[in-house]
């Protein structure tokens, strides 16, 4: 009896530490760059006119 309540109780702090490492994880990446127009593959932008948006350094 011993043996299975230790047993049950190592699976639930297993467990436990597994759901709790997930939930620590990272979310998912995002982005803000909205580029309208056609084709843009073939195109040049220089850092006055990209689309991209510009992050302040902290």
């Amino acid at each position: 009896m011993c043996d299975s309540l230790a047993l049950r109780r190592a699976r639930l702090l297993f467990s436990s530490l597994a759901l709790l490492s997930l939930l620590a994880l990272p979310s998912g990446a995002s982005a803000q760059t909205i580029v309208n127009g056609g084709n843009v593959i073939n195109q040049t932008w220089t850092a006055a006119n990209s689309p991209y948006e510009r992050c302040a350094a902290t």
